[in-house]
């Protein structure tokens, strides 16, 4: 599930996706899970909310 604040959904995500879940969410996962970003930059997904939060 994502969640996200409604100016997130506005500039980010499609409004698609807002009610409803992801139909092939599974097996993305299966495909991708392993697939990580690595380095000095390379951020988890809170690391990115908090940014986001923090402009806001």
């Amino acid at each position: 599930m994502i969640v996200a604040k409604d100016v997130v959904w506005n500039s980010y995500i499609s409004d698609q996706f807002k009610h409803r879940s992801f139909p092939y969410y599974d097996q993305l996962t299966s495909i991708y899970a392993k697939d990580r970003a690595i380095g000095k930059n390379a951020q988890i997904a809170t690391d990115i909310v908090e940014e986001i939060d923090a402009t806001m």
